[in-house]
């Protein structure tokens, strides 16, 4: 019913064994609904990405066809890996932040330790070091 064939309804209901008025009900309900976007995985995104990277022009526009994306769709994906990547950098931690963290670490395992073993010996003998003074 639809090219290459392009089979008529009767012929396509023999073959099947439904009726050619069920097929063509079928076949309008098929192109009144407007297709909906394919969503694209992160991965199903890369995987587009590294077969179209080697391409031409020429051959990038033909898989967006055949795959149903767009060149921009596929521009803006590469952009956003892009950026993905080169965000670790910005995003790590400067040696004075990382020294911070070192003093503050000790600090709020102490204070974890004795908010969830109050009243305990160990928490006592880590308070009376702290202060400075000996164990009883």
């Amino acid at each position: 019913m639809l090219p290459p064939e392009s089979a008529s309804a009767e012929a396509v209901a023999l073959e099947v064994g439904v009726s050619a008025s069920t097929l063509q009900r079928w076949h309008s309900e098929a192109l009144a609904q407007s297709p909906g976007k394919k969503v694209w995985t992160a991965a199903a995104q890369f995987d587009a990405m590294l077969v179209t990277a080697a391409m031409d022009e020429a051959g990038k526009a033909a898989w967006c066809r055949a795959n149903g994306v767009y060149l921009k769709d596929l521009q803006a994906w590469r952009d956003s890996a892009t950026h993905a990547l080169a965000a670790p950098e910005e995003m790590r931690a400067s040696p004075n932040q990382t020294k911070q963290d070192r003093r503050r670490i000790p600090r709020l395992l102490f204070h974890s330790l004795r908010s969830s073993c109050s009243g305990t010996l160990p928490v006592r003998a880590m308070n009376s070091e702290v202060r400075g003074q000996a164990h009883p």
